[in-house]
């Protein structure tokens, strides 16, 4: 059985890094575990280095990693033939794509995987930020499956969006959920199901929020359609930042909202009519309406 002070990490799996959950907060979880044990099944929405860890440390569960970016998906695959070759851990790639539950559109792992075994614990560290609300969606995916005293874990409590979401979990879930946070690292939302429910699709709480981030959605995807590789490539120069990394981003944040090509020529064909310094001005509007709304919360 995995002993938290005896277990040494290979520098590769590090938890301590910008987009990773974090030793410490990785430390409480792994303890939360241990008290509920036995634990058979962990399922994880975001793979990564964790994922590894968890596979290592419950080496008598079956871990399940959901990952929707192939290169991600590639690296955890790599890092698991590399430091873990059980087969208690497997790693499953679900694009990102819209879902819909009760009567709102997610952006979101791609469902319809059947999970039939009762679950113990649902850790949420995935899909990242420019989803809005995609975590939310992950356990109105597996909700039946958790079972009575299953912990459903969210990352990076710290932001607004994840506060939002957990408050809409409560709503669509009334009585359902215990809820303690965490304050390690980015901070955890630990809810544990005492009670199963039927969901509450018309909580007016979670409507009121339903509303927002459709108009989100579609004032997101208006921006990107406006911002083309020139300005982009002019930004990544005056910025002194890496051009590639910031043509990666966007071209994620595009294909994840749709947004081809040709929506971008049609855009720039309008834009054309404008005088210059109008044209700046608007992909720069356009710039920081995408700047603002996943990176300032």
């Amino acid at each position: 059985m995995y002993k938290i002070s005896d277990f040494k990490t290979p520098d590769r799996l590090n938890l301590d890094t910008d987009w990773s959950i974090g030793e410490t907060a990785f430390e409480r979880i792994a303890t939360m575990l241990l008290q509920m044990s036995p634990v058979e099944k962990i399922l994880e929405f975001g793979s990564g280095p964790s994922s590894i860890r968890l596979a290592m440390a419950f080496s008598e569960a079956q871990v399940v990693s959901v990952e929707g970016d192939w290169r991600n998906f590639a690296e955890t695959m790599n890092l698991m033939q590399t430091f873990w070759d059980k087969r208690n851990l497997s790693i499953k790639y679900r694009p990102i794509t819209l879902e819909s539950y009760g009567d709102a559109e997610f952006l979101t792992y791609e469902d319809g995987v059947s999970w039939e075994e009762e679950i113990d614990c649902v850790i949420i560290d995935g899909p990242p930020v420019y989803t809005l609300r995609g975590r939310e969606a992950c356990l109105y995916q597996v909700y039946d499956q958790i079972k009575i005293g299953g912990l459903v874990i969210l990352d990076d409590f710290r932001r607004s969006y994840e506060k939002q979401i957990v408050e809409n979990w409560l709503s669509v879930y009334p009585g359902s959920f215990t809820v303690e946070m965490i304050r390690e690292d980015h901070h955890l939302s630990v809810l544990r199901k005492i009670k199963s429910v039927t969901p509450c699709w018309d909580a007016p709480y979670r409507l009121s929020d339903v509303q927002s981030v459709s108009k989100m959605l579609a004032r997101i995807t208006k921006a990107l359609s406006h911002v083309d590789n020139v300005y982009l490539s002019v930004l990544a120069k005056a910025n002194n930042c890496y051009e590639t990394d910031l043509m990666d981003l966007f071209n994620t944040l595009r294909n994840i909202y749709g947004v081809t090509p040709e929506h971008i020529q049609e855009f720039a064909g309008r834009n054309s009519t404008l005088p210059p310094d109008a044209q700046k001005r608007k992909q720069n509007a356009c710039y920081m309406t995408i700047f603002n709304t996943f990176f300032r919360h």
